[in-house]
């Protein structure tokens, strides 16, 4: 009994080191490509891992509670992707401004179409709702 403790013990620190590194190496992803798309300076690119690293957070969060309450998950999704946008928005510059401009605009297109073609394909609320959240949370 005390050694299959000691072994499911063992899993969960070696499953949940790997879920860290897998969050950390996402951050960096994100972070990169975002850099890359919006041209940050070095001191923007700071500001963006520390965006991308409580969006990740604030994302395992809130999956536990994806199937047990999923109106809750659906209205937290929503205000994660939000507060990433607003955060993302405040640090860039004019001419960066205009950049995400673009890219709101064409989650928006992209949103508008999913909608329009998952209703007709008679797709679930539920259905829709996760292919919007996917659009919402994606980088560009």
């Amino acid at each position: 009994m005390k050694k299959t403790g000691i072994i499911l013990g063992f899993f969960l620190l070696v499953l949940n080191f790997s879920f860290a590194q897998n969050h950390e190496v996402r951050v960096q992803q994100d972070t990169e490509k975002l850099a890359a798309i919006y041209n940050l300076t070095p001191q923007q690119k700071a500001e963006m891992t520390k965006i991308q690293q409580l969006k990740q957070q604030n994302l395992q969060e809130v999956e536990a509670i994806k199937t047990s309450d999923p109106e809750t998950f659906n209205e937290k999704m929503k205000s994660i992707s939000y507060g990433t946008d607003m955060a993302i928005r405040r640090m860039l510059e004019k001419d960066q401004l205009k950049v995400y401009r673009e890219i709101q605009i064409n989650k928006r297109t992209q949103k508008a179409s999913i909608m329009s073609e998952m209703t007709k394909g008679g797709a679930s609320k539920a259905e829709i709702q996760k292919a919007l959240q996917a659009v919402d949370l994606s980088i560009e």
